[in-house]
């Protein structure tokens, strides 16, 4: 599963609504593109320029772009909590692991519930190998948010690589019904539903 790629779009969605959001990239978008730039040419301690600027980056896939965007923003806004989770994601899904690490650890010492600098951990401590960690963080984001997807997504990772395929459907299944989904229309679930059926638990 690729995981980071599913945490960056259920961030983004997450982070990026509402006064934060921006329409498809396009003529409209690159005269607001060139707004922003104008902004920090002139003041470069304007956070919401910074971060808007880091946010269109984050969704062109530009992520090393992006993440020296947020980087200006919580230099000049410490507390700007979209722009920490944002600088997160962008320096994981650039493979800056310790660097992404950094931007939750920061974000959780002024901002200790907030549940999506807790995927962001869990979904480093995958990356990582670290079960335990992985499935610690993934809880305390769920004990934040019970809808965590990506709390619930790592959750189930972890039970499936150590081979507890049963534990694993049940978070997966969760994870589909609070998203409103159908699980049975998953491919690798069936198939691992159909697997556990025939040979049982821990093969």
């Amino acid at each position: 599963m690729k995981l980071r790629a599913i945490h960056l779009a259920a961030a983004a969605t997450l982070l990026f609504t509402g006064c934060f959001s921006f329409p498809k990239f396009g003529a409209a978008q690159k005269i607001e593109r060139d707004r922003l730039k104008r902004a920090i040419e002139v003041n470069p301690a304007n956070a919401h320029a910074a971060f808007s600027l880091g946010k269109t980056n984050l969704d062109a896939g530009e992520f090393d772009a992006a993440a020296g965007y947020f980087a200006k923003a919580v230099a000049t806004n410490p507390k700007f909590e979209e722009a920490w989770l944002g600088l997160g994601i962008s320096r994981l899904e650039s493979g800056n692991l310790s660097g992404a690490e950094d931007a939750y650890r920061k974000l959780l010492a002024f901002s200790p519930e907030s549940a999506g600098a807790y995927e962001g951990l869990a979904t480093i401590s995958l990356e990582r190998r670290d079960l335990p960690k992985a499935a610690d963080m993934a809880n305390k984001a769920l004990a934040i948010d019970p809808k965590s997807a990506q709390g619930l997504r790592v959750l189930g990772e972890t039970h499936y690589i150590k081979g507890e395929y049963a534990q694993a459907l049940e978070v997966w299944d969760r994870n589909r019904t609070e998203a409103g989904g159908d699980a049975g229309r998953d491919p690798f679930q069936n198939d691992l539903r159909q697997y556990l059926e025939k040979y049982g638990a821990g093969r």
